[in-house]
């Protein structure tokens, strides 16, 4: 997770990272604009 504060922050892999480290509804509940965007994603599921 280091590398997403050393300027090395690539969505592909850091995002992953991040992800997995702080958690899915953690994201969620910061960002509510991603929160909907998954929801939507849900709804076609």
């Amino acid at each position: 997770m280091q590398e997403a504060f050393s300027g090395l922050f690539q969505k592909s892999t850091t995002g992953v990272i991040i992800t997995e480290s702080i958690g899915l509804d953690a994201l969620r509940n910061k960002c509510p604009h991603f929160d909907q965007w998954l929801k939507e994603l849900e709804k076609i599921c």
